[in-house]
């Protein structure tokens, strides 16, 4: 199989050997354990993995091709940031439902009083650690 994988984070951890590797989280915040390769990988640029599932349900990489095409790095990294809004909005949503089953907050306005504490927590965070662009 093939999927094209933006990097996230990347992470160096110790096997249970002592031994370093790779540690890559894309843009399904799926992470990628790779023991052997000599690709650098980079934060912000994406790659093309070539890999099999093994019997115990986990990647074996066989080949990981650097994408240099500027259009495919800019979709993989708009899809990897909407995909943190859904998680980040379904974690407000939560709390707003927790507020509408107290009795703080009518259910019809849920969406709204998610979207008002999504916009105002962004507010502060933009105060503390700008965008960037």
């Amino acid at each position: 199989m093939d999927k094209f994988v933006y990097a996230k984070t990347l992470e160096t951890p110790l096997d249970r050997n002592g031994k370093q590797y790779t540690k890559l989280t894309d843009q399904d915040n799926q992470a990628w354990s790779i023991f052997r390769s000599d690709v650098t990988f980079l934060v912000g640029k994406s790659y093309l993995f070539t890999y099999t599932t093994n019997e115990k349900g986990f990647p074996d990489i066989h080949k990981i091709t650097p994408l240099v095409n500027i259009f495919q790095q800019k979709a993989l990294k708009e899809v990897s940031n909407r995909n943190d809004v859904v998680k980040n909005l379904s974690v407000f949503f939560s709390y707003a439902k927790d507020l509408v089953i107290a009795d703080k907050v009518k259910l019809e306005e849920i969406f709204s009083f998610t979207e008002k504490i999504y916009t105002e927590l962004n507010t502060q965070a933009d105060k503390y650690l700008p965008k960037e662009e």
